[in-house]
């Protein structure tokens, strides 16, 4: 019979050459790019893993004031695929769009690498700059069971004037959480390069407001708001993902996603 030691020795040189479970990290293509003003374009979601999958579904924030979005469509590793995409896209909250591709059909399944989701946009008459912030990203296998450690790297669009040179606006306000994921405060903490009235609401993914967290003027030196997962009746929320919102005037909205675990 084996000794213990022995035993323990196996265990941990079996531990030391086991490869690492590593988790999936998508990426937008081109992370970067720059447009005109009122020019169409369109960025993909990309899978660089070989990896057997089912539906893809995003919640992405960006700022309308810089591009709009348009609609969503499957991307290039769906083709072929030979079963119905139910597919949809919908935007209840300028800023916050919701795509999803989903194959049906018991013995069909799409493969990776490839490009999974393309959104279709269009930018403002004037130069700005965006970011496509993550919400949540969702990847499912041909069992229709979640991928874990899943991510989604943000992009950022441009809009800039080739004819007259112009670039985009200064720096804008900033807004920060911390910590999260929380239970059940958190502090969201608000600055400014410029003094200027603001506001801080609290939204559910699907964009109901829960409520007005602050109102006031920020500036340079920060402030911090504290939110103990409540509404605006003072009702505890469950679980789950809630976006924060900073907004002023003539500055695009400034959103944050927070983790709520209870």
């Amino acid at each position: 019979m084996k000794s213990l030691t022995s035993i323990f020795a196996v265990l941990l040189i079996s531990l030391a050459i086991a490869p690492c479970a590593q988790g999936i990290a998508l990426r937008w293509e081109p992370r970067w790019q720059s447009v005109a003003p009122g020019a169409e374009a369109s960025v993909a979601v990309m899978l660089d893993d070989a990896v057997d999958i089912r539906t893809i579904e995003v919640r992405i924030t960006y700022d309308p004031n810089v591009v709009t979005g348009v609609t969503s469509t499957p991307g290039s590793i769906y083709d072929g695929v030979g079963c119905f995409l139910w597919e949809d896209y919908e935007e209840t909250t300028p800023g916050l769009f919701h795509a999803y591709v989903v194959i049906i059909g018991g013995a069909c399944y799409a493969s990776g690498p490839g490009e999974l989701l393309v959104w279709h946009f269009e930018a403002g008459p004037q130069t700005g700059m965006t970011e496509l912030a993550t919400v949540d990203v969702y990847l499912s296998d041909p069992q229709a069971d979640p991928l874990p450690d899943l991510s989604l790297g943000a992009a950022t669009i441009v809009v800039s004037d080739p004819v007259t040179g112009a670039t985009p606006l200064r720096p804008g306000p900033t807004l920060q959480l911390a910590p999260n994921p929380f239970n059940p405060r958190t502090q969201l903490v608000v600055s400014s390069p410029v003094a200027c009235e603001a506001r801080l609401e609290a939204r559910d993914l699907a964009g109901r407001s829960l409520g007005t967290l602050w109102r006031g003027t920020v500036g340079s030196t920060p402030l911090a708001v504290a939110w103990d997962g409540v509404d605006a009746a003072g009702r505890m929320l469950p679980s789950g993902a809630y976006l924060f919102t900073l907004t002023m005037p003539d500055q695009p909205p400034v959103t944050v996603r927070g983790l709520l675990l209870r």
